[in-house]
């Protein structure tokens, strides 16, 4: 058997996406990376193409300057229960913001780390 876990890389400079793209391929990870360039804070992570992602994410890993503006759409996307959400941010303040919109979407378990 087979599995295939595709990872799904987004990022709104399209000059960083394509050395993305080329370091996945040298290294061999292009089979289970997919590389999207989109905004999602305004567009969300739930299609890529004609795939509807609701549900089916084991995990979202951000470095984004507005992390809370993704929750919804990071919420729709993991699975339910198992899922993991990581955010990387240098100001205390974005951490706090993120926090408390994970607390209002209901994310359980939030866990800051220095």
């Amino acid at each position: 058997m087979n599995n295939v876990i595709k990872k799904q890389s987004r990022d709104i400079e399209f000059l960083s996406l394509l050395v993305f793209r080329e370091e996945f391929e040298k290294t061999g990870i292009s089979k289970v990376v997919t590389v999207v360039h989109r905004d999602v804070c305004a567009e969300g992570f739930s299609k890529v193409g004609d795939e509807v992602l609701d549900g089916t994410i084991d995990a979202v890993f951000l470095d984004l300057p507005k992390p809370w503006l993704t929750i919804d759409s990071v919420n729709k996307v993991l699975k339910e229960r198992t899922a993991r959400f990581c955010s990387f941010s240098p100001c205390i303040e974005q951490v706090q913001k993120t926090c408390g919109t994970l607390r209002e979407a209901n994310f359980r378990g939030c866990l800051n780390l220095m």
